[in-house]
């Protein structure tokens, strides 16, 4: 799965070539002392987001969820909210929307900047705070939400409405999943499991297509 920001421009079919050969051929490793060896015979590169539509259109044994048949040929926006970044995809159909696809690092750690001396915490500590729901986060979670709502709403408007699919994903999206359901009113379908979305989904697909 490759990043949204890595497909775009000329160099996407050197980064593709790279990751092809990176992939491509034996592998071997240590595990407990005892050898371990697999070999790759072919790589198939697709996009994360690819990776999030499939997820949600197929299920676990790779068949079409029915009601879900076309969603690769609808017009759909896609928000994935990670550790470091917010990114946002408008597709009609398979292409790609340009005016409504942007990122900015307003992912989950920026938390952080919001926490009262979280300048003095790791990573690691606001993420334990962020998940035991300590007293000091829950402010700091407000403020951020409030970032990435506004950069959502400054970046596709009300243009929302035209579009019959909204996706978000991310471990970020189940903090903001209350929000981001207000927001689109109703109408945004957090992934199944939001942090492994593109991985289940790249596995469907592979399932899908090969058996």
């Amino acid at each position: 799965g490759i990043p949204q920001e890595a497909m775009k421009g000329d160099s996407f079919k050197d980064t593709k070539k790279k990751v092809v050969k990176w992939l491509s051929g034996d592998h071997s490793w240590q595990c407990d002392d005892n050898p371990q060896f697999f070999q790759v015979g072919k790589v198939e590169v697709a996009g994360q987001p690819q990776g999030v539509i499939m997820d949600y259109m197929l299920d676990d044994t790779g068949r079409v969820i029915s009601g879900r048949e076309g969603v690769t040929r609808m017009d759909k926006l896609l928000i994935t909210v990670g550790f470091n970044t917010v990114e946002l995809l408008g597709m009609s159909g398979k292409s790609v929307v340009p005016n409504l696809t942007d990122g900015r690092a307003l992912g989950v750690h920026r938390v952080r900047a919001h926490m009262r001396n979280g300048q003095h915490l790791t990573y690691g500590q606001v993420d334990t705070k962020i998940r035991n729901s300590t007293r000091d986060t829950k402010g700091a979670i407000k403020a951020w939400e409030g970032e990435v709502l506004g950069y959502i709403r400054d970046t596709w408007g009300n243009q929302w409405h035209n579009y019959p699919i909204i996706i978000a994903s991310g471990g970020g999206a189940v903090l903001l999943n209350g929000s981001l359901s207000g927001m689109f009113a109703g109408k945004c379908q957090i992934a199944d499991d939001p942090v492994q979305a593109v991985a289940r989904g790249l596995y469907k697909m592979g399932v899908f297509k090969h058996g």
